[in-house]
């Protein structure tokens, strides 16, 4: 397993995510910004965020980006990205 300096649990979920999704562990003004992001969005949300990114082949910018997005509509929680999803798939089609 990756050392990642005495980081929580919670963080380390994290930390593991960024690295399966971009392929290295986080630098550590990265790791700064995540727990920043972390005092702002739901776990879930950054980790959806970052699982995107990644899935889609961009970098932690684009995830960044994302939760940018998801910050000027308020939408902190997996509910709220849900919802905030569910308003822009419906503006798309309509």
């Amino acid at each position: 397993m990756a050392d990642y300096d005495g980081l929580t649990e919670c963080d380390l979920e994290i930390k593991l995510a960024y690295q399966r999704a971009f392929g290295m562990k986080p630098a550590p003004q990265v790791r700064e910004k995540l727990m920043i992001l972390l005092r702002s969005f739901e776990k879930t949300v950054l980790l959806y965020a970052i699982e995107t990114a990644g899935n889609k082949g961009k970098g932690f910018d684009y995830a960044q980006a994302i939760l940018k997005k998801l910050e000027e509509y308020r939408a902190y929680t997996m509910d709220e990205v849900f919802e905030y999803e569910q308003r822009y798939s419906n503006c798309r089609i309509g």
